[in-house]
C-alpha cells in the first residue's frame, strides 16, 4: 500500500470529518423531509445516525491501537518472574497469579491453550480500553518458557493487569459481623452502583460485552474504587 494513502487511512481526523458529513447531510434531509416520512422512516434515519457515530467511535479506537500497538507490547518477562507469584483464584477463562512488573505489582492472567483467534479478544479489547472503572492493562504475551512451580507451560497466553487486592465479594462479607448482617452501608450502595453502571455504559458505548459481571469479579481498591 502506497504511503501516503497508508497515512491518510489511519489519520483520524481525516476519517472523523467524513462521518460527520455524512451525519450532518443525513439529518439535513431528515430536517427537509420530516412532514413527508411516516414515523418508520425517520428511526431509520436516526438509526442510521446512530450508526454513524458509533462507527465513528470505533474508528477512533481502531487508530489509537494503531499508533500505540507497538509500545504497549514491550514485556520484560525475566523482570516479570524473577519474583515469585501468588495464586489469587482461577475461573472459566484462566487462572490468575499476583506477581511484580518493574517493581510493582500486577496481576498475571494465563490462558494455557488459545484455539482461535476469539481468545485473545479479552486482551486486545483491554488494551484499548482507558476508564477509571476498567481495571488497566499492562501487556500481553505468550510466556517463553515453561513455569513447572506453577504448572503453566510454554506458550501459555497471559495478560497482565493492574492489581486490585480485594473484590466486591469479599468486601461485602468483610463488613458483616458473627451477630448481624449489615452488607454495605446505603450510601456506598450507591456509589457503587454508579461506578459500575460507569464502567458499563464506557464499555458499551464499543458494544462490548462483560459477560462475566458478579461480585467476585467487580474489583475493589482503594477510597473505595471499583474496577469491572
Amino acid at each position: 500500500m502506497p504511503a501516503g494513502l497508508s497515512e491518510s487511512i489511519f489519520d483520524f481526523e481525516i476519517v472523523e470529518g467524513m462521518i460527520d458529513k455524512c451525519v450532518a447531510k443525513l439529518k439535513n434531509i431528515l430536517d427537509r423531509w420530516r412532514n413527508n416520512f411516516v414515523e418508520q422512516d425517520i428511526k431509520e434515519f436516526q438509526n442510521i445516525i446512530h450508526y454513524q457515530i458509533k462507527i465513528k467511535e470505533r474508528v477512533k479506537l481502531v487508530l489509537d491501537h494503531h499508533q500505540n500497538s507497538q509500545e504497549l507490547e514491550r514485556i520484560d518477562q525475566e523482570d516479570l518472574i524473577s519474583s515469585p507469584w501468588h495464586f489469587i483464584g482461577n475461573g472459566a477463562f484462566g487462572v490468575v497469579f499476583k506477581a511484580k512488573m518493574k517493581g510493582a505489582s500486577v496481576a498475571v492472567k494465563i490462558l494455557e491453550t488459545v484455539q482461535n483467534q476469539s481468545k485473545l479478544n479479552e486482551g486486545r479489547i483491554l488494551r484499548l480500553l482507558k476508564h477509571d472503572n476498567i481495571v488497566a492493562y499492562r501487556g500481553m504475551d505468550f510466556l517463553k518458557k515453561d513455569l513447572p512451580d506453577y504448572n503453566l507451560r510454554q506458550g501459555s497466553f497471559m495478560i497482565i493487569m493492574e492489581y486490585v487486592p480485594d473484590n466486591l465479594s469479599t468486601h461485602v462479607e468483610s463488613l458483616k459481623s458473627p451477630y448481624e448482617v449489615t452488607g454495605l452501608p446505603k450510601n456506598q450502595v450507591w456509589d457503587f452502583g454508579e461506578q459500575i453502571m460507569s464502567g458499563l455504559y464506557y464499555l458499551h458505548s464499543f458494544s462490548i460485552a462483560h459477560r462475566d459481571l458478579k461480585p467476585d469479579n467487580i474489583l475493589v481498591g482503594g477510597q473505595p474504587f471499583l474496577n469491572v
